[in-house]
């Protein structure tokens, strides 16, 4: 009985962090490399795991049952991984998994917009999430290029009309097509030239000056 009350103990702050990883990473959340998992197996210390990180190469070192690949899975998928490959020892394995901590998945939004810099994200965003992230554009009718730069140095220019005009057209009916960001993207927002109407009639003022006083020194 009381070694039932420790393991309560452990396991329902550990529950609770689970269920605010749960809104915020979603139920379809993918575990991915880097990401720290850990593991609770009731009244099995053996097989339980914690901060277990996950490698380069997408498996996980699990006590007793050597690797396992991870990568990919959610961590539903994890636990049942576990829970059968549990059964020949445990005969009624009772596993909770959740990710102690995610790998960082992040996005940079610079350029035009009122708070540039790098922004957390748990799935692909959209762009106009991505500026909405980054507080929305400085002046919205004066922004109209946009570049975006993926992770492996891949670029694209594309017009915010363009995307404007693709989230209207989803918006009609119902498909899905969208400019994704993904972590490790750069959105970068083109800041508008301005012309600068001052300068140009300070000059323009200055040639006509020159013009007139050529035209009475020479007549």
């Amino acid at each position: 009985m009381k070694k039932l009350l420790f393991y309560l103990i452990i396991l329902i702050p550990n529950l609770l962090l689970a269920q605010i990883d749960d809104v915020q990473t979603g139920d379809t959340y993918k575990i991915q490399r880097g990401d720290i998992i850990t593991i609770y197996v009731m009244e099995h210390d053996e097989f339980s795991a914690n901060n277990v990180i996950v490698l380069p190469d997408g498996y996980m070192q699990y006590p007793a049952l050597g690797s396992i690949m991870v990568a990919g899975l959610t961590p539903d998928q994890l636990k049942e991984v576990i829970r059968e490959n549990l059964l020949p020892y445990v005969p009624v394995p009772l596993v909770t998994v959740y990710v102690a901590r995610l790998y960082k998945q992040e996005i940079n939004v610079l350029g035009y917009v009122n708070k540039p810099g790098r922004y957390q994200i748990f799935e692909p965003i959209d762009i106009l999430t991505a500026i909405a992230l980054a507080g929305g554009l400085e002046k919205l009718k004066d922004a109209e290029k946009i570049k975006i730069i993926r992770s492996d140095g891949r670029s694209y220019n594309l017009t915010l009309k363009l995307i404007w005009e693709l989230n209207k057209n989803n918006s009609k009916n119902g498909a899905t097509r969208k400019v994704l960001l993904y972590p490790g993207d750069t959105l970068l927002i083109i800041k508008p030239k301005k012309v600068n109407w001052g300068l140009i009639t300070t000059i323009a003022s200055l040639i006509n000056l020159v013009v007139m006083s050529t035209y009475y020194l020479t007549k």
